[in-house]
């Protein structure tokens, strides 16, 4: 009966191992992810960057219009290439962003499924702690009536 109780007990240990193993590569995955969003979110930073900046040439164009009227169609044909550039821009980090939502909905459910797994592997831990205490309970009981056999033995032969 002890025997059971050891088996069961490296039972639990290995499999305790194993989730520590487990929560230890979530921990690795999550600080990948942090670190990939921190990059993106820098590229991100510096692409606004540069559409302000373009936006910032655009108005400087402007202000040449107006001073030189003469050359309006060769400044609103360039104004309308650098509004093109910000359009692919702004198609590109749109793209960009939706590829991104797209990764973190996968990763909210990659976490969800985690988090069911690891309430089903607590539940399983509290039905492997009261099978424990049973067996413990039971373990002691048994060592009790052995010493009360052991007491009537020795009390017949006395």
């Amino acid at each position: 009966m002890f025997g059971l109780v050891v088996v069961f007990v490296d039972g639990l240990e290995k499999r305790l191992d194993r989730m520590e193993v487990m929560i230890g590569d979530l921990i690795k995955s999550v600080g990948a992810l942090r670190s990939s969003f921190e990059e993106e979110k820098e590229e991100n930073r510096k692409r606004f960057g540069e559409i302000d900046k373009r936006f910032g040439q655009i108005d400087k164009r402007f202000e040449q219009i107006d001073k030189r009227f003469e050359q309006i169609d060769k400044r609103f044909e360039q104004i309308d290439r650098r509004f093109e550039q910000i359009d692919r821009r702004f198609e590109q980090i749109e793209s960009r962003l939706d590829r991104i939502e797209a990764r973190l909905d996968r990763h909210d459910e990659q976490f969800l499924r985690i988090d069911r797994r690891f309430d089903e592997v607590m539940e399983e831990l509290r039905g492997n702690k009261r099978e424990h205490e049973y067996f413990i309970s039971r373990l002691f009981r048994v060592e009790m009536e052995v010493e009360d056999l052991k007491k009537q033995l020795t009390g017949s032969q006395a």
